[in-house]
Order: structure tokens, then sequence, then C-alpha cells
């Protein structure tokens, strides 16, 4: 039963609930704006979203279809339309009805932020082809467009900060790896040098013919006494940079402050 007065006061009280997250509510107040206004599409596109809200996409296509029918030039409903394909996975209905959505009202920023939550969606299931930077540079489109709405910020932050933090893991595993590599590399270089080294002073007869050769562990080990050389991790100055999620300006964002190098506890050198 509506107890709004006319479709904007009960289309309010729909995204008031839809704000509240209380989607089996809005679904049967939607279907009372249904029920009251059937010629008009609002009652449609919000008991849409209120079987979107309860992970039912194949519900909400029956609406959004007659939806359509009433106002066939509405993005929005192409837009959330798009969005139910992505979570049936039907790649193909998803890039039709958002390339529509984008070509009825290109400066609607519910059809970026749309598009970006559906390949939010897309990059959970196939990673590699769809990437995040397709959801990224569809947020920010739709926070350039409504600067002030803070849904649209808070995805393109949030999402942001999930890809600089990945990239900045995936770099220091790198980094690791490519500094053991070179001290695999430098001890081998060393060991060859030490081996040498035993080798000249035996075939010279150490100085005095008959002489013992000197007598070793291990022939390729390393020197006793190694020589400090800049750290590869800190460049050799005893500290690096630490990402950090924090105050930037009037938000929040990603710094990067200055911490002491662990690698070689802030001495700036490695003894090889």
């Amino acid at each position: 039963m509506i107890t709004q007065s006319g479709v904007e006061g009960a289309c309010a009280h729909a995204h008031s609930l839809m704000a509240e997250g209380k989607f089996k509510e809005m679904e049967a107040h939607a279907t009372a704006m249904v029920q009251a206004w059937p010629e008009d599409a609002a009652g449609r596109y919000y008991r849409c979203w209120a079987f979107l809200g309860q992970n039912k996409p194949a519900e909400s296509l029956p609406d959004l279809a007659r939806a359509l029918e009433i106002e066939p030039a509405n993005a929005q409903l192409y837009a959330a339309r798009g969005y139910a394909h992505a979570l049936l996975n039907n790649v193909r209905g998803f890039s039709q009805d958002m390339q529509k959505a984008s070509e009825l009202d290109p400066r609607d920023a519910v059809v970026p932020y749309l598009t970006g939550e559906s390949y939010r969606v897309l990059n959970a299931r196939q990673p590699k082809e769809y990437g995040k930077e397709l959801a990224l540079s569809n947020f920010k489109k739709a926070v350039g467009l409504a600067p002030t709405n803070e849904s649209y910020l808070a995805a393109y932050q949030n999402l942001r900060a999930e890809t600089e933090k990945a990239a900045a893991a995936a770099h220091r595993s790198s980094s690791s790896e490519q500094e053991w590599t070179t001290g695999e590399k430098a001890a081998a270089v060393l060991g060859v040098l030490a081996g040498a080294a035993i080798l000249s002073e035996v075939l010279s007869g150490g100085g005095s013919k008959g002489s013992a050769a000197p007598q070793t562990s291990d022939p390729y080990a390393p020197p006793k006494t190694w020589q400090p050389v800049s750290c590869s991790a800190c460049s050799g100055t005893g500290q690096q940079m630490k990402t950090e999620w924090g105050r930037v300006g009037g938000g929040w964002g990603w710094t990067y402050p200055k911490v002491s190098c662990g690698y070689c506890g802030g001495t700036g050198n490695r003894p090889y």
C-alpha cells in the first residue's frame, strides 16, 4: 500500500529504503508503486534495484524491459540492465546496454559508475581479461561528472588504494627477488676470486719451494673480511619508502613516508 502522496513521494521513500539496504521492504513498496501507477517506469525501476540488492539479477530483467518500453530514452534504465547482465556474466548484453546508456546521456554520472561496478564484477571472475583499471577509469569519470557524490568518490578511492597496495606488494616482491639474485652473483664472484688466489699461491709455491698450501674448509668460501657496499634496497641512503593509508589534504589516500631500511639496518651499506 502506498502511503506517500504521489509518485514523487513514493520514489523518495523507495530511495530511502535502498539507502538503508532494506531491499525486501523496498520490493514490496515498489510492487505497490507498479500496481498504483502501471504506466510509470519508476515503480519498475525501484523494484529492479530491490531484486539486484537481493542478488536476484534475473528477476530484475522483466521490470527493466517493461520500464524501457515506457521510457526508451532513459540512460539509467539501460545502465541498470547492463549491471544486471554483468552479474549474470552476460558480457555482450552488458557492453551493448552500457554503450547505449552512454550514447543517450554522456553527462549522467550514474552510467560510468554502474559501468565501473560492472567491471568490478567481471574482474572478480576474469581478472586477466577485465583488469581493475577498467573499473577505476569509470569511477574516476563518475567523480568528474558528480564530484560531490560521496558514493562515487568512495568507490574510486577504495579501488585506487586497493590497486596501489597490490602494485606496491608486487614491486616489493620483485625487488626482493632481484636483490637475492644479485647477492648470489656477488657471492659466486667472490668465491671464484678466493679460489683463484689460493690456486695462485699453490702454483707459486707460496714464496718458498715445498711450502704447504693454505688450509681452508671451503676453498670457494668468500673472504673472512667482507667489504661494505652500498645497500641495493635503499641505494645507500639508509631509508626506504613505506606506503601508509592516511589523510592527504582534505581526504584520504596513500602516503609515502621514509623509514629506516630494514634490509641494511639503516646503515646504508650491505656487507659482502
